[in-house]
């Protein structure tokens, strides 16, 4: 949801951008017609003029010019052409197979990757959930504890037996879940959970509706759930005071806490959904199965965005919380944050009286009553930007125990008399020495200079924009168990995600949800509730200056890159765990310093190389983060289940076939002009996961034919010289939901978006310009190998 905003309506948005642009066509035909007959006229005059004798003597060596303007000539067509195009039964069935299986990704990851890892099924049919229910699994001393409207899978008990017996010291296990509609042929929205996270647990319920304990934890417990009048309320309670118990039987050691507790990363809990009374009566009764499952998928995730699904998060489990929080001897309280409808907890952050007095003592001064954050601020050349940093700081942080260190590793003359200036006005500490940008080194300076409890380190470009930020986050870093804590940053002026924590990916350490707009909730809240991450971001960062020390600080060995995630994965491997605080929000002007890195590929192959520095000191997590289930996408931005189509598998390259000038040409001429729309969004070298990949070229965009029946047409990327030889090849299908919902009037346009991959090697070196063919069947009721070009105005440079 928007902050102080009403949720966007994308659907309108583009509709009323669809009717725009068919308005401005309508007065464009008038324009058209008048073109169409100027350029009859030129026509005549350029016929004239070609059959001049002295145009004729010139013709030789003009003639590379005009081959280029040939190329660009295809034939007319007409109309009576277009509206014979058919599409056979036999294709029209491969166009909605193919787009059927790219709306649901989810549905070909349990037909080609569950189905495999599930070799012994218990029963032939699931087990029924209605209401709580404690089921003893065979052969163990584990029961299930379950609770809610589902069915468990029919490989529950295998999979409960096999997790326990290779896993001795767990005492407890949650699962990972699914929604199913109707029945299990209709399954949706997979909930792949994290390992252990005791702060997303205190955040909200993401244990779910099924966890499986051993016998011994249960029968020690004094409390058992009996009453089911709130059976949300109920559960929540239940998983709350197992955590205690097991911390309990851990005699308060973390790590053994965190071998007791375990994730059984199989869906064994599918959720029964079915949308509200009055959602589906807009639906036609004659639609298909499974257009109407098309219907129930739209409205779960409509839903989902609107966080209905965070048990536990709400102003209904405040008192549970509280109560928690009396039990457990901890100090702190429940506040709404940006979302009205959210609590989060907010640790105290004051130093006991006694403490005071003992370090006022040895210390020989006064002890401030609450925790003091050193900010360690790194600055160069920007005076204007760190004056606005420092300026929305003060004016708008309520948390008022801090100082600032400014950190200059080597500001001009000018520019360093404006610092001094500014370090009269605001009073922070000010670390002048030159020296090349390392942001590792510099941040050491800096701790070095700082009297407080905690560390936070911050970008110049941050701008705070709400009160409550840092003492949210401080009160995080001061619990035993916490490392890092990151905040939420907002791309400046928006409320576009810039950081919602650090991923671990297949791919390296990514930012997950980057430039997607805050105002829906993203996968059970990774943007709105606290969640333990694998790292997060530098630009914001704190942690207690002890945890700091212990591991070393910040590697100087790596000066631009991944320092910041170095320094989590040290605190992960000390012991601790690293939190977001998805409620503390800051602007961040990224990369006003030094541009970002993907920008050239200079900066990208040092990005490479710091990245392989960074898993060589720390090789047990490279590719593994766990915070991030193995089956979500780990290549991609957003959060799904990890199943590719080809059209997304960075390395799956098609082959390209070599025309000669004068086969390119003929082909193209045969080809009907002035009819295909093509879009080249990107044409250019596909950046590199690994050092070791092969160099590879990608072109994408979409295109269509207005008025026909896409599902037609097979299609060919053309890539042509300016020598007039070139290559044909054959792009792979994508699915663009966009493509359609701004050309609603058109038939089938689902897969008009297109990816293609080319090795670099397999393709001379030159400059090439991008263009599409497509083609019809020679059994379509059309002329055999009838066919459209289209040119973009993308270039593609080998």
């Amino acid at each position: 949801m928007s902050i102080g905003k009403n949720r966007f309506d994308w659907v309108a948005y583009y509709m009323a951008v669809y009717e725009e642009e068919r308005k401005r066509n309508t007065q464009m035909a008038g324009r058209i017609a008048d073109a169409e007959r100027r350029q009859a006229d030129l026509q005549d005059n350029l016929n004239r003029i070609c059959s001049n004798p002295l145009y004729r003597m010139s013709a030789k060596a003009s003639a590379p010019m005009r081959g280029m303007v040939r190329r660009i000539k295809g034939t007319p067509v007409s109309e009576e052409s277009l509206s014979k195009i058919r599409v056979s039964e036999e294709k029209n069935h491969a166009y909605e197979e193919t787009l059927r299986k790219q709306s649901n990704p989810y549905q070909q990851w349990i037909a080609e990757c569950e189905n495999k890892n599930t070799d012994v099924m218990d029963s032939a049919e699931p087990i029924v959930v209605q209401g709580f229910r404690e089921i003893a699994v065979p052969g163990t001393d584990v029961r299930i504890l379950t609770y809610g409207d589902g069915l468990l899978a029919p490989h529950v008990f295998s999979a409960v037996r096999s997790f326990f017996a290779q896993n001795s010291a767990c005492l407890l296990a949650y699962a990972d879940e699914d929604f199913y509609w109707e029945d299990l042929t209709k399954r949706m929205e997979p909930w792949f959970k994290p390992a252990y996270s005791p702060d997303t647990l205190l955040a909200f319920q993401y244990w779910g509706h099924f966890v499986a304990v051993r016998v011994g934890v249960l029968d020690s417990m004094s409390y058992r759930m009996v009453s089911m009048k709130d059976p949300d309320l109920g559960f929540y309670e239940l998983c709350l005071r197992l955590e205690e118990k097991i911390e309990e039987l851990s005699a308060g050691n973390f790590k053994r806490r965190q071998a007791a507790i375990g994730h059984l990363d199989s869906i064994l809990y599918h959720r029964s959904y079915c949308p509200a009374e009055g959602e589906m009566t807009g639906v036609k009764q004659d639609v298909s199965a499974e257009e109407r499952f098309s219907v129930v998928r739209k409205q779960l995730k409509k839903e989902l965005a609107e966080g209905r699904f965070l048990t536990g998060a709400s102003s209904k489990y405040v008192t549970l919380k509280e109560d928690m929080l009396l039990r457990r001897g901890g100090r702190g309280v429940l506040k709404q944050g940006a979302d009205p409808d959210i609590y989060h907890l907010i640790y105290d952050t004051s130093v006991s009286g006694r403490e005071r007095c003992t370090r006022s003592g040895s210390e020989n001064t006064a002890i401030a009553p609450h925790r003091v954050v050193s900010v360690i601020i790194l600055s160069k050349d920007h005076p204007g930007v760190l004056e606005k940093c420092l300026r929305s700081f003060k004016e708008k942080t309520r948390y008022r125990f801090y100082e600032w260190i400014v950190v200059d590793n080597g500001s001009s003359e000018e520019n360093r008399e404006k610092m001094e200036t500014l370090q009269r006005t605001y009073g922070f500490t000010y670390v002048y020495e030159p020296m090349p940008f390392n942001f590792s080194k510099m941040c050491n300076l800096g701790e070095r200079k700082a009297k407080g409890d905690l560390i936070l380190l911050m970008n110049d470009d941050i701008e705070i924009i709400e009160g409550s930020w840092l003492e949210r986050m401080a009160g995080q870093a001061l619990l035993p168990h916490v490392g890092a804590v990151g905040a939420k940053l907002w791309y400046a002026g928006t409320e576009n995600i810039q950081h919602a924590g650090v991923t671990n990916l297949k791919i390296g350490p990514s930012h997950k949800l980057v430039t997607f707009p805050d105002e829906e909730d993203y996968y059970f809240g990774r943007n709105r509730v606290t969640y333990n991450v694998a790292a997060v971001t530098g630009a914001c960062l704190m942690v207690l200056r002890k945890k700091y020390e212990k591991v070393g600080g910040m590697d100087e060995s790596l000066p631009v890159a991944y320092n910041d995630v170095d320094l989590c994965f040290k605190l992960l491997e000390a012991g601790y765990v690293n939190v977001q605080r998805n409620d503390a929000v800051l602007y961040h002007h990224e990369s006003l310093s030094r541009g970002l890195d993907e920008q050239n590929d200079g900066k990208w192959e040092r990005l490479l190389a710091e990245k392989e520095a960074l898993y060589e000191r720390h090789p047990q997590l490279r590719g593994e983060d766990p915070f991030y289930h193995k089956d979500l996408i780990d290549n991609a931005s957003n959060y799904m289940c990890n199943y590719k189509y080809p059209h997304e598998d960075h390395l799956c390259v098609q082959e390209a076939s070599f025309l000669p000038k004068h086969l390119l040409r003929k082909l193209l001429k045969k080809a009907g002009r002035d009819v295909l729309r093509l879009t080249v969004d990107l044409a250019g070298p596909q950046h590199k996961i690994l050092s070791d990949e092969p160099d590879i070229l990608w072109i994408m965009g979409w295109n269509y034919i207005p008025g026909v029946d896409n599902a037609a047409f097979g299609r060919k990327v053309i890539l042509q010289r300016t020598d007039g030889a070139g290559y044909l090849a054959a792009p792979k299908d994508w699915h663009r939901a966009d493509v359609e919902a701004i050309l609603p009037h058109e038939k089938n346009v689902g897969l008009a978006g297109f990816v293609l991959r080319l090795r670099r090697e397999e393709l001379s070196q030159g400059e090439y310009r991008v263009g599409m063919l497509v083609e019809t069947e020679a059994s379509s009721g059309t002329e055999p190998g009838m066919g459209f070009v289209a040119w973009s105005e993308s270039t593609l440079t080998v």
